[in-house]
């Protein structure tokens, strides 16, 4: 076997590379199964990735992580026979990326505070209470009372990542999503849960319209792309709640 790489106390070993196809949808894709072994004073380890190169299936955060390479890796102390085992369960789980629901309407630049017949918003927060920077500070000044009790409950400790905290304004709601903990950026996790929180609240108020910038992206210095099939995804379970993604903020 050609050694690949060495270290101090390991030494990595290439062992063969073999493609295969997976069929998703009806449709085949095709990926090549790399397998190696690393010998440490451990022992032996098998190591196993599936190169999907650009296909576009992994999961956003597996291909935020690997960018175009997209692939999913296993490794196991005792057999090849777990990693493929392993591997071959996750391609197993694969799934297409999210359709735009017909309940997402994309503006790709506009103002979320004059959409006709909209009245309740969404942003994105952090949990540390600060609304100093992007479309945050117009909700902060439009919102001041919201903003007071935003920033107690991060003081407190009440305001979580992926918490939603909705806020009645009196002609309807702001749903502050925390989708990140500190100003170090966003999360696809917490993204993903302060949705299904805003979502299911939305629903039992009645709100039937929500407007909402890019959030997670910009500031959260995430992929907006990665961060859309998320969105389609929670917003296909509340098909009464129409969400208008305004992309480009434009005042």
């Amino acid at each position: 076997m050609e050694i690949i790489k060495e270290t101090e106390d390991s030494v990595f070993y290439r062992d063969e590379r073999l493609q295969d196809t997976i069929t998703i949808d009806g449709k085949q894709y095709t990926y090549e199964l790399h397998t190696s072994k690393k010998e440490e004073w451990k022992g032996w380890w098998f190591c196993m990735y599936a190169d999907f190169a650009n296909n576009n299936l992994m999961p956003p955060e597996v291909r935020q992580k690997n960018g175009d390479r997209c692939f999913l890796a296993s490794s196991s102390p005792f057999s090849a026979d777990e990693c493929i085992s392993d591997i071959n369960e996750r391609i197993s789980n694969i799934k297409l990326p999210m359709k735009k629901p017909d309940n997402v309407i994309i503006i790709p630049e506009g103002n979320i505070f004059k959409i006709p017949g909209v009245t309740s918003y969404a942003h994105g927060c952090n949990c540390i209470g600060a609304m100093g920077k992007g479309i945050a500070v117009q909700f902060r000044n439009k919102y001041p009372e919201m903003y007071a009790t935003y920033h107690r409950m991060c003081k407190n400790k009440q305001y979580r990542p992926g918490d939603c905290y909705t806020y009645n304004h009196g002609n309807g709601y702001v749903f502050n999503l925390a989708t990140q903990r500190d100003l170090s950026g966003a999360s696809y996790l917490f993204i993903k849960k302060s949705l299904e929180n805003m979502f299911m609240q939305a629903s039992g108020l009645g709100v039937t319209d929500i407007a909402m910038p890019a959030i997670g992206a910009g500031l959260g210095k995430l992929n907006w792309e990665y961060i859309k099939e998320y969105i389609f995804e929670v917003a296909a379970d509340y098909p009464d709640v129409r969400l208008h993604l305004v992309e480009k903020y434009k005042a």
